[in-house]
C-alpha cells in the first residue's frame, strides 16, 4: 500500500528545505535580475558612457596642461637665460646709461613708473608678457611648475638673485679718455672693484650658472 503519510511528510520537508535555501539567496541576484531589465540596461548604458566620457575628458585635460606647463618652462627659461646676459655686463666696465637696463632686467620694467624717458635704455623681454615680471618671479613661477630636486635646485638661487641687485649700489662711476667715441672725448662708466667683482661672480653667477644651460628646462 502506498504510504500517503510518508509521502506527505517528505513533501512538507521538501518544501522547508526549498524556503531556506531561497531565503539564502544572494541580494546580488536581486540586482543582476535588475540590471536585465530594460530600465537596468538603460541605466547601465548611462553610467558607463557618463564615467568613460569624464575620464576621458580628464585625460585630455592633464594632457593639454602638461603640454601648456612644458610651453611655459620653455618660455621662462629663455627669458630667465636672457636676463642673466644683462647681469654679465658687471663683470667688466660698462656705459653709464646701461646700468637702468640692468636694472630692469632685475627687477622688470616699470611702465607706471613717472619717469622713464624713452633715450634711457631699459630691459627688453624676450616674451612681452614678461616685460614687467621681476627675475625672482619668473624662477617662483619656474619653480611651481618643477618637482622634486629640480624645485629645491631653484631654490638655492633665491640668495644670489637678491644679491645681484646690492652689487648696484657698489658700482664705482668713472669717466674715460675716448676722443674717438663722441665729440666730448669721454665716455661715462661704471663698474666694480676688483674685489666686488671677484665676489660677485662667486656670490652670484656661479650660483646661478645651471640656468644658462638651454637642455636644462627641456628636460624638467
Amino acid at each position: 500500500m502506498i504510504d500517503f503519510e510518508k509521502i506527505r511528510a517528505e513533501e512538507v520537508y521538501r518544501a522547508k528545505v526549498r524556503g531556506r535555501l531561497e531565503s539564502r539567496t544572494p541580494k546580488q541576484s536581486k540586482i543582476l535580475a535588475f540590471l536585465n531589465t530594460n530600465f537596468g540596461l538603460f541605466l547601465l548604458s548611462t553610467v558607463f558612457i557618463s564615467s568613460f566620457s569624464w575620464g576621458f575628458n580628464a585625460w585630455l585635460t592633464h594632457e593639454r596642461e602638461l603640454k601648456e606647463a612644458k610651453k611655459d618652462q620653455q618660455k621662462l627659461g629663455l627669458e630667465i637665460m636672457n636676463r642673466l646676459r644683462y647681469l654679465d655686463e658687471l663683470r667688466k666696465p660698462f656705459a653709464y646709461n646701461e646700468r637702468h637696463a640692468i636694472e630692469t632686467a632685475i627687477s622688470g620694467f616699470n611702465a607706471r613708473a613717472n619717469v622713464n624717458p624713452s633715450w634711457i635704455p631699459h630691459y627688453s623681454s624676450v616674451f612681452p608678457e614678461y616685460q614687467e615680471r621681476s627675475l625672482m618671479s619668473l624662477v617662483w613661477q619656474l619653480e611651481t611648475l618643477s618637482t622634486g630636486s629640480t624645485r629645491e635646485k631653484l631654490k638655492s638661487v633665491h640668495r644670489p638673485i637678491e644679491t645681484a641687485g646690492q652689487y648696484l649700489e657698489r658700482l664705482e662711476y668713472k669717466k674715460i679718455n675716448a676722443p674717438d667715441k663722441n665729440p666730448e672725448g669721454i665716455i661715462e662708466t661704471l663698474e666694480l672693484s676688483e674685489n666686488d667683482s671677484k665676489k660677485f661672480e662667486s656670490e652670484v653667477l656661479n650660483p646661478l650658472g645651471f640656468l644658462r644651460e638651454p637642455t636644462y628646462f627641456e628636460h624638467h
